[in-house]
């Protein structure tokens, strides 16, 4: 689960402000990465990359164009913490 706000308040889905952004990253087939990746329209990866303490940095889903960026693989059974 990835999720990304700002000035949140109020409980989950309590109202149409509650929340800024959130995308689920699962291994399952109804995941979003995965149904993109089926017909082969992008591959099972993505970058988050945070920049500096004043904000910026990417976050991307299938292939990384940016240099120096490590992608992630969606492993069954693997995760990292």
């Amino acid at each position: 689960m990835f999720g990304c706000g700002a000035n949140i308040g109020g409980d989950l889905g309590s109202s149409s402000q509650a929340l800024d952004g959130i995308l689920g990253f699962g291994q399952s087939n109804s995941s979003m990465l995965s149904q993109l990746a089926a017909p082969g329209k992008v591959r099972k990866v993505f970058a988050h990359c945070l920049d500096t303490i004043n904000g910026g940095g990417i976050f991307a889903v299938g292939d990384v164009v940016q240099p120096k960026v490590s992608t992630t693989p969606l492993v069954p059974g693997m995760y990292v913490i």
